[in-house]
């Protein structure tokens, strides 16, 4: 009988999967761009890598992929929903559901990967409206430590 600390997870459990969702401006690509460059420092060559994945990062991608810049690729897919860019993108982020170490920002990743430590990320909109946003007085800059 097993009872180390590993074997009474439920199977469903991710406990290296962690989720970044926020609206625009509150810092979740910040957030998910020092979480990779932290994270990728810290593993070892015998570790498992961690996977990134980004959902403005697959959009960017998608705009490449039909020559285009991200933001009239943005007004391509207002302008004609029925093209299903959308639904690539969470269909791509839902593929990885059963990764582990995994670290994923998107508005809806929490949706598609239910199963890890899901963060929403939250800004005043007073302090969202302003740039560069790290000179506000109110701004509560954290850095992550070892």
């Amino acid at each position: 009988m097993d009872y180390s600390r590993k074997a009474l997870m439920p199977d469903w459990y991710f406990g290296n999967v962690i989720t970044l969702t926020g609206e625009t401006g509150v810092g979740t690509s910040s957030t998910f761009r020092a979480l990779r460059a932290k994270l990728s420092l810290m593993t070892s060559e015998e570790d498992t890598p961690w996977t990134f994945l980004s959902g403005g990062e697959i959009f960017r991608r998608f705009a490449a992929s039909v020559g285009m810049t991200i933001e009239a690729f943005n007004a391509r897919n207002r302008r004609f929903p029925h093209e299903d860019w959308d639904k690539l993108c969470d269909m791509e982020i839902h593929s990885c559901r059963d990764t582990d170490r995994l670290i994923v920002e998107s508005r809806l990743c929490h949706a598609f990967i239910p199963r890890g430590f899901h963060f929403m990320v939250t800004c005043p909109l007073r302090l969202r409206a302003r740039q560069p946003q790290a000179t506000h007085p109110d701004y509560d800059h954290r850095t992550i430590n070892n």
